[in-house]
């Protein structure tokens, strides 16, 4: 891993374009609970009239995730 990478471990998926994470700095210091965009994804509300297509792709993040057996890069 070079020095802009590091390591995160999913606490859970916020909505369709957000996702928490814990950050390994390294050396055993963890930074906990950071909300993190993710890149290029702009995904429907969960509030108001897009609250249906919201829900809908945040579950799919979610199985994304759950299927994940490496890195998310």
């Amino acid at each position: 891993m070079d020095d802009l990478q590091r390591s995160a471990a999913l606490v859970r998926v916020k909505d369709g374009d957000t996702v928490v994470v814990d950050l390994d700095l390294g050396l055993g210091v963890w930074l906990r609970g950071q909300a993190v965009r993710l890149l290029g994804v702009d995904a429907p509300e969960l509030t108001g009239d897009e609250r249906p297509a919201g829900l809908e792709v945040k579950r799919a993040v979610e199985r994304w995730f759950k299927t994940r057996k490496g890195p998310a890069t």
